[in-house]
């Protein structure tokens, strides 16, 4: 399997939590996921890996 990215669409999935390591409109490579709880692992704006809502993207 190649490489897969997504596209953070939306911030609002992500409710109360912080909303400042990712942008809208860019695009992030998928490092695992999406698992059991609809989540994908990838490196956010911060240049940490974080678990985020598949909800919040769309593919790349």
């Amino acid at each position: 399997m190649g490489t897969r990215f997504v596209v953070c669409v939306s911030t609002e999935c992500l409710g109360e939590f912080s909303s400042d390591d990712l942008t809208v409109g860019r695009a992030y490579e998928v490092l695992a996921g999406p698992d059991e709880h609809n989540t994908i692992r990838l490196i956010d704006d911060s240049g940490e890996y974080y678990l985020y809502p598949m909800d919040c993207f769309v593919p790349h």
